[in-house]
């Protein structure tokens, strides 16, 4: 049984105000984002499109930088949440789809996709600390693993150990 302040979904009261007070902003600015860029077609796909990279960029930038799970919530959950939004791409898609617009509908499918993965990645990197080995250390960390990382612990530039030395990371890959 779930105690009072923990519920069943394993999040607490505070958890599930922090999504959702990131959520409202999130939407907010969305709609704000939607109203600023009205067209006189009243085609939304433009300011969508521009509001889901924005999200994708920003959640790879808070992934990348490793927030606390407070940040990670707010922000992360909650405003990139509510800033991005798949149910509007997908009747944008059926639109162009109903319209006999199939070049237009898999070009938008295709720039939505790969550029929201492509934004979500360059935030990620951009967020990463950058990792230097340390030659000279000899001595091995609990886990056996060797290297020295400034800031928070993270994989060396280029996403991949380097052979022969191992550094230590956190959330591989």
């Amino acid at each position: 049984m779930a105690s009072r302040s923990r519920p069943a979904v394993g999040l607490s009261v505070q958890e599930i105000a922090l999504v959702v007070i990131g959520g409202v902003i999130g939407a907010a600015a969305r709609w704000g984002l939607l109203e600023a860029t009205a067209s006189t077609d009243d085609s939304p796909a433009g300011p969508v499109l521009l509001a889901n990279l924005v999200g994708c960029g920003l959640l790879g930038l808070l992934l990348g930088r490793g927030v606390a799970s407070s940040t990670r919530l707010l922000a992360g959950v909650g405003f990139c949440g509510g800033l991005t939004t798949f149910s509007t791409f997908a009747v944008e898609v059926a639109e162009a789809l109903r319209t006999s617009d199939a070049s237009g509908a898999l070009g938008y499918t295709v720039l939505s996709v790969g550029g929201g993965l492509t934004t979500f990645l360059l935030g990620r990197m951009t967020g990463r600390p950058s990792c230097e080995v340390n030659p000279r250390s000899r001595r091995a960390d609990r886990t056996g693993i060797r290297g020295l990382c400034r800031g928070r612990r993270g994989t060396p530039a280029g996403g991949k150990p380097p052979v022969g030395r191992a550094v230590t990371w956190a959330r591989w890959p």
